[in-house]
């Protein structure tokens, strides 16, 4: 588009006169970005879905239902973020729409309406992911109020003292979200590499837990979980599940005993020295002024010593430094006062079947439902694509019959 500009400019205007435009409107004479922007430049031909990210982009095919399903189905869109798929899964839905509704022939406007129906299908599962996944945050984005992800498969940011960071893109202050499987993998290293003497030690280490954790950094780093302040409750996952971690009868996150996270009270004392500066102002009778100022200051009765005038209306004191002299030291029982997240027991295997399935796996259920419905490969005399077909179907079913 700006070339074209140009290019008309170049033909019907003076030099001049392009010289004095490009002065007021530099955008139409500057190139398209080399990379994309994440949105379409002011005045450029580039199209939104295509052109912006080159290795963003996912051919879309929208003549027939088959064709949208192939797209969904390509990994170049499963492996895109849910916010990128839902602009694909629009896109479809606006030109399939647009094509249907300019359609004449009635084989054309039929092909199509079965595109459509089942294009606003996917987009109407889309948005109920979305606004799912909008619920499972929580925070207002501020330093003493992060922006915390609670989706089930990560393990609850509420249940550990989660350290936050400035996100790029909106300024505000996030949780780095920990997934169930890399927590359950970082326990599952520490109860491995740490031997029980190591446990026993620091169960009571006397001193900050910040040591204990840089102790146990290498298999948090080894998942990507040691910058998230998570490192306190992989120790007492590992502690407490250590023996199953070990045997392997403990196999994934939620056969783990995670013990409650709490508040306690802490009492404390310590003695100071405080430097103050007192500022007062005694009333003396004298014949001058030197008289009254060396009567104060050479007192040798007191009589005009702070403490003689305290209360008076031009005392005041303030505190300019002080100094610990001893301590801090404990004073009294620790007392436990709330309790921020509660245990975890731990599920067997016949507690986890009776929970059913989750959210996630309620939309690959779906999808595999989807890819029964339009599997075409299935037809007399061809018993192991029916097989394949049926065993699949065998599949759905068991998990959609679990009791949620």
């Amino acid at each position: 588009m700006k070339n074209l500009i140009k290019k008309i400019l170049r033909e019907q205007w003076s030099p001049e006169a392009i010289q004095d435009l490009k002065a007021f409107h530099p955008e139409l004479f500057e190139g398209d970005p080399k990379t994309g922007t994440g949105k379409k430049p002011k005045g450029s031909g580039r199209r939104l879905y295509t052109d912006e990210d080159p290795s963003d982009t996912v051919s879309v095919k929208f003549r027939t239902k088959e064709d949208i399903v192939d797209t969904l189905n390509k990994a170049s869109f499963k492996n895109k973020s849910h916010k990128r798929q839902s602009q694909i899964i629009n896109l479809i839905h606006q030109r399939v729409r647009a094509a249907h509704s300019n359609a004449k022939d009635p084989k054309t406007k039929k092909r199509l309406k079965r595109a459509l129906d089942y294009i606003t299908n996917k987009k109407e599962k889309s948005k109920e992911k979305t606004k799912r996944l909008r619920e499972q945050t929580i925070g207002s984005g501020n330093y003493g109020d992060p922006i915390m992800d609670t989706s089930s498969g990560n393990v609850p940011p509420q249940s550990y003292d989660a350290g936050s960071y400035t996100h790029a893109k909106d300024g505000k202050r996030h949780t780095s979200p920990v997934s169930k499987l890399a927590f359950f993998k970082a326990a599952q290293l520490v109860s491995k590499m740490k031997d029980d003497m190591w446990f026993t030690q620091n169960e009571d280490g006397g001193e900050s837990t910040y040591y204990r954790t840089n102790d146990i950094e290498t298999p948090l780093k080894v998942v990507g979980i040691n910058k998230t302040g998570i490192g306190d409750k992989v120790f007492w996952a590992a502690f407490d599940n250590k023996e199953g971690l070990r045997d392997g009868s403990i196999t994934n996150y939620d056969q783990l005993y995670l013990r409650p996270f709490k508040r306690y009270e802490v009492p404390m004392y310590e003695t100071a020295r405080v430097y103050k500066t007192i500022s007062y102002a005694p009333k003396v009778d004298a014949f001058s002024k030197e008289d009254a100022q060396n009567n104060v200051m050479y007192d040798e009765d007191g009589m005009y010593h702070s403490g003689e005038w305290y209360g008076d209306p031009s005392y005041d004191e303030s505190d300019d430094d002080w100094e610990t002299t001893d301590g801090p030291h404990p004073d009294g029982d620790i007392k436990q006062i709330g309790i921020i997240y509660d245990e975890q027991q731990g599920l067997n295997e016949s507690l986890i079947k009776e929970m059913g399935p989750s959210p996630e796996e309620n939309d690959i259920i779906s999808e595999l439902n989807e890819l029964v419905q339009s599997w075409d490969g299935c037809e007399e005399g061809m018993p192991v694509a029916c097989r394949y077909k049926n065993q699949v179907q065998e599949l759905i079913d068991k998990y959609k019959n679990l009791p949620l």
